[in-house]
């Protein structure tokens, strides 16, 4: 597989994260903030893990393998394959419960077991995406996650380090 191939992979993949339910936030808001105040922020666990976009653009000083490239690769399109029709399946149940809500008066009742088939799939979503995540952590050796770490940007500022 060539690398413009792989580039691809990973930012279509990078793509379906950034625009999705299952996109890592950054903590929004201060201390005290709860989460009707706007405030789950990203989970913990995430930071040990390494986006595929971050590893593909430090390659070169991570010194991947190309038994490393292609089985990042091979991560990075089973996980475009199980999202895809996801992403399909979350379109058209938050299409339904939008259809639900925008009444003058709404069903409750009926708007929340649609809103739950939502919930159901984007937590489908995020599994794939955590799987993903492992996958690529599982391929690198602890030198080169140690490097990740020190090329990963501060996402999640001073106080959550």
């Amino acid at each position: 597989m060539n690398r413009a191939r792989i580039v691809a992979l990973a930012l279509a993949c990078a793509l379906l994260s950034a625009g999705g339910p299952a996109a890592a936030q950054p903590p929004r808001g201060g201390p005290g903030e709860g989460p009707l105040m706007g405030g789950f922020g990203r989970p913990l666990f995430l930071e040990h893990l390494f986006r595929p976009e971050l590893v593909m653009r430090h390659q070169g000083k991570l010194e991947l393998t190309d038994e490393q490239r292609a089985a990042i690769a091979a991560a990075i399109k089973e996980a475009q394959e199980r999202l895809a029709p996801l992403q399909w399946d979350l379109d058209a149940k938050a299409e339904a419960v939008a259809k639900l809500a925008e009444r003058d008066r709404v069903d409750v009742d009926a708007t929340l077991a649609g809103a739950a088939q939502v919930i159901d799939v984007e937590g489908q979503v995020k599994k794939e995406h955590v799987r993903l995540l492992l996958r690529i952590k599982n391929v690198l050796t602890p030198e080169q996650q140690a490097k990740l770490r020190e090329l990963r940007p501060d996402r999640c500022g001073p106080e959550r380090r």
